[in-house]
């Protein structure tokens, strides 16, 4: 028994001794850190940050831990202070806890609560003590000298919910670092693939443009992952200026593995990074015997995204305008027409209410027909982004909705649920999919019904025009209940066609995502994926994938495929073939693959130079 409490007092001065502060009377303060969401993660942990939006920042949580400096040998109890501070040095709340730490005990973590202030924009500072300067003393330890061992601090910024309206990402790339270099040697291309001969660190460079017209604290979080899923690293970085570059510019430059011995083995890897708890960055790179140029582009490296439940898409972090990246698009000529029919219209009355003449407000509400992958959710998130730069919504962002996660476990929810939708939604677009769902004829009493009785409060209001509800869906299906409920179908004045893709179309697709994913085809292969794809178009239905159809054959076929021939014949070592796709990859696959099957998966169709997904 003696030994093991002998362990654990060896134990608890290990711990002592990794604490950069110095040992006082009774307790240590091992750190302090400050956190708006009360998500937890495993051993307690939180999503801790220095900077947070002011619409966030309601509650604003302390957490502390106290290490016990005299473990085994007394109980601790006291009253800790925890003192918010403003820009100006004034202390605005203070918040009292009462701890007691058992000589048991190594370590205790106490949390403090500061709610209900509404902080404004601005630099805060917040400390914890057992001395308060009014009075009130009890002095059961004395106060580091150090004040950066009991305090911390945090920013509060005043910045639009959707970072794509913050900043836009200018340039990503990975740079190579051999083993005794010092320095980064930016002359050299970006790469993707790295030799692990004399790798010493890879170093991440991403550049960034101010969106708003004043200057602000940004902070990223950049974690790298191995093919496994295992975080290697994780590290917080500040957005810093460029000295003498663009003031308007900012950039984060992280080195991974440095003085780290054994750190990287062959494999694949990626980069994440994650501003304000969304995710931002994905980037992939590899390590094996040799260097791979490959520039990024901002697009490459923008993550996948999926919808459903309460998934909110915002607009686009890109320097590019909307309406283009539509008309970038593969296809959809139908939708670009009368998209530029509506634009057009827009901008008429624009001039009109210039020259002084009254003009009634353009109808924003609208319906997507089109059948499975031909773009829907891909255009609904981008149509947020143009009705913010045309002054018709204040913000942009896309809420993305389905009749599963309108419904509840009981019922009668659905209408609460629906309200929180729109509320999400106000200043943005409500977006919901396969919204024929909600129209069960054989059942007067369906949910589907509550869920569509709350949207039309919504769609009739004329005062709110800060909100713009889609409903997309097939095109059979979604006029069958638009005729059932003419109510409904007059405030939706705005139909907009999604056409099928031809096989060129589809084509086209396969090689933007071929050549995004690093992929390449040869001639061969080509033709008989035309073939393959031809025959299947002849077949099509209305549960053809369209877009959907070709990246699943590429991703569930194909380049299954190839995987399987490189590890047959032994050439998955070759770097120079472990993307090359050759006609064998692509023979004797399906042509019948529909959207039944994809129905999750729901991915952005026809763009050039972006990850269709």
């Amino acid at each position: 028994m003696e030994d093991i409490e002998d362990m654990k007092t060896m134990e608890m001065m290990k711990m002592m001794e990794d604490v950069e502060s110095i040992a006082i009377e009774n307790i240590i303060i091992r750190n302090l850190k400050v956190y708006c969401d009360t998500e937890e993660f495993i051993g307690g942990e939180k999503k801790y940050r220095s900077v947070f939006r002011k619409n966030e920042a309601e509650t604003i949580y302390v957490d502390i831990t106290l290490l016990n400096a005299r473990y085994l040998q007394v109980n601790w109890e006291s009253t800790l202070f925890f003192l918010l501070y403003n820009s100006a040095g004034e202390c605005i709340a203070r918040k009292a806890v009462e701890v007691f730490l058992e000589k048991e005990e190594m370590e205790l973590n106490e949390t403090a609560c500061f709610t209900g202030f509404h902080l404004e924009a601005g630099d805060y500072h917040v400390r914890a003590t057992t001395t308060f300067d009014d009075g009130d003393k009890k002095v059961d330890f004395p106060i580091l000298d150090d004040p950066e061992d009991y305090s911390t601090d945090f920013q509060i910024v005043d910045i639009p919910e959707d970072y794509g309206q913050c900043f836009a990402l200018e340039d990503f790339s990975f740079y190579r670092r051999n083993e005794g270099e010092e320095t980064t040697d930016f002359r050299k291309n970006t790469l993707t693939g790295f030799d692990l001969d004399k790798l010493e660190a890879i170093d991440v460079f991403f550049l960034a443009r101010n969106k708003l017209s004043f200057s602000w604290p940004s902070e990223f979080f950049v974690s790298v992952f191995d093919q496994t899923g295992m975080l290697k690293e994780s590290t917080i970085h500040k957005g810093a200026p460029i000295e003498g570059g663009d003031p308007d510019q900012f950039h984060c430059f992280i080195n991974l593995g440095e003085g780290q011995k054994s750190y990287w083995r062959k494999g694949n890897y990626r980069v994440e990074v994650v501003f304000m708890n969304e995710l931002i960055i994905e980037a992939p790179f590899v390590i094996g015997e040799k260097d791979i140029e490959t520039p990024f582009s901002p697009e490459t490296v923008q993550p996948r995204r999926f919808h459903g439940g309460k998934r909110v898409i915002s607009a686009s972090a890109l320097n590019i305008d909307p309406l283009e990246q539509i008309n970038q698009m593969i296809g959809l000529h139908s939708l670009k027409k009368e998209l530029k029919r509506y634009v057009d219209k827009v901008r008429y009355n624009e001039a009109r209410i210039q020259a002084g003449y009254a003009v009634k407000p353009v109808a924003l509400h609208s319906v997507y027909l089109g059948n499975p992958g031909t773009g829907k959710t891909t255009v609904a998130r981008l149509m947020g982004k143009v009705f913010h730069e045309l002054g018709l919504l204040t913000k942009g962002h896309v809420v993305v909705e389905e009749r599963n996660s309108l419904t509840g476990k009981f019922y009668g929810s659905e209408e609460e649920k629906t309200t929180q939708a729109l509320e999400r939604a106000q200043g943005g677009v409500l977006f919901i999919d396969e919204a024929y769902t909600l129209l069960v004829k054989e059942d007067p009493k369906d949910p589907g019904r509550r869920i569509m009785e709350t949207l039309l409060t919504t769609l009739s209001d004329e005062g709110n025009r800060d909100i713009c509800i889609i409903l997309a869906g097939y095109p059979d299906p979604m006029i069958d209940m638009l005729n059932e409920n003419p109510g409904m179908k007059s405030r939706l004045p705005n139909i907009y066609h999604f056409d099928d893709y031809s096989v060129d179309e589809l084509m086209q697709i396969a090689r933007s995502y071929l050549e995004t994913n690093q992929y390449v085809l040869t001639e061969e292969a080509e033709t008989a994926m035309h073939r393959t794809v031809e025959k299947a178009c002849k077949r099509r239905d209305n549960k053809f994938g369209n877009g959907r159809y070709i990246i699943s054959l590429l991703e569930n076929q194909i380049i299954p495929n190839l995987a399987s021939r490189l590890i047959a014949t032994g050439e998955i070592e070759q770097v120079d073939r472990i993307n090359l796709i050759e006609k064998v990859d692509v023979e004797n696959v399906g042509t019948e693959i529909r959207d039944v099957d994809y129905f999750k998966q729901k991915k952005n169709i026809g763009f050039h130079h972006s990850n269709p997904s």
